[in-house]
């Protein structure tokens, strides 16, 4: 756990860049946020990263699921239908 946060009060190494280009959007973590977040389950790293996916996604977004743990959530989109599957992992 120690070693997820930096030590040092400042840096010039980035922990995210975002960056418009053309009609997209790109975030660059330079460091595996998502590993670590599935690791130990740190609730800020899970903001930053549906944050990070809500921006470069740049529109409104289809679906919204709310609860308690981690949910794994599919939607699949179709000419004339929208289906959503959702599961629970335990809360660790």
């Amino acid at each position: 756990m120690e070693e997820v946060y930096v030590r040092d009060t400042a840096t010039t190494i980035p922990g995210v860049m975002i960056r418009s280009s053309g009609s997209g959007r790109v975030v660059y973590f330079p460091w595996d946020i998502d590993r670590t977040f599935w690791e130990i389950m740190c609730q800020d790293h899970g903001i930053v990263l549906a944050n990070a996916v809500r921006w470069a996604a740049n529109e409104e977004q289809p679906l919204r699921v709310d609860g308690p743990g981690v949910l794994d959530v599919a939607l699949w989109k179709q000419q004339s239908s929208v289906t959503a599957h959702w599961s629970t992992s335990p809360t660790r």
